[in-house]
């Protein structure tokens, strides 16, 4: 049975460039800022090389804040359990 589980780490982009914008000089040479994209960008690189399969997935995400996010995690599991359940019966064929 499909249960609610963390394993993302989402980095709102729209902030990351708010710290680099002409307003906050002091933060667009930290380190942390400045190799943020390229650190991704090399795990992905590190990914891809060692796992054999490209990290190219999408997601959609909703703060858990807003007053809909409930029904997002309800409908994701409810969905999650009745592939589950294709999957059994294709499986036991």
């Amino acid at each position: 049975m499909a249960e609610y589980e963390e394993k993302f780490i989402v980095i709102n982009l729209k902030r990351f460039e708010e710290l680099n914008d002409e307003y906050s000089a002091p933060w667009r040479d930290h380190p942390a800022v400045e190799n943020l994209l390229e650190a991704i960008k090399d795990f992905k690189e590190a990914y891809e090389a060692d796992v054999g399969k490209p990290l190219d997935q999408k997601y959609y995400v909703v703060n858990q804040d807003e007053p809909y996010a409930d029904n997002v995690i309800k409908f994701i599991l409810d969905n999650e359990n009745k592939k589950e359940k294709i999957d059994e019966q294709n499986n036991s064929r």
